[in-house]
């Protein structure tokens, strides 16, 4: 079978981004409302999707890192 992954968010910013900025393309992204961007923005860990394929998980990275977000790729857990 093959390895699923989560995509994790903490809300962090790369470096040289205007957050400001960095909000509201994250908006455009993910589709948001001013509350779900804050929400996700909290600091603590999200999951943005759960469950999707490596061509998927990398291409929600890719699309995280262009608009000035960092996030992580995580393999899911596996459960026995």
């Amino acid at each position: 079978m093959a390895t699923l992954y989560n995509i994790i968010f903490e809300g962090e910013v790369a470096p040289g981004n205007d957050p400001v900025s960095v909000k509201e393309a994250m908006m455009n992204l993910l589709k948001l409302d001013a509350d779900g961007i804050e929400h996700i923005f909290s600091g603590r860990p999200i999951s943005l999707k759960k469950g999707v394929n490596a061509s998927t998980a990398e291409k929600y990275r890719e699309a995280i890192e262009t608009a000035g977000a960092l996030c992580e790729v995580e393999p899911m857990a596996d459960e026995d």
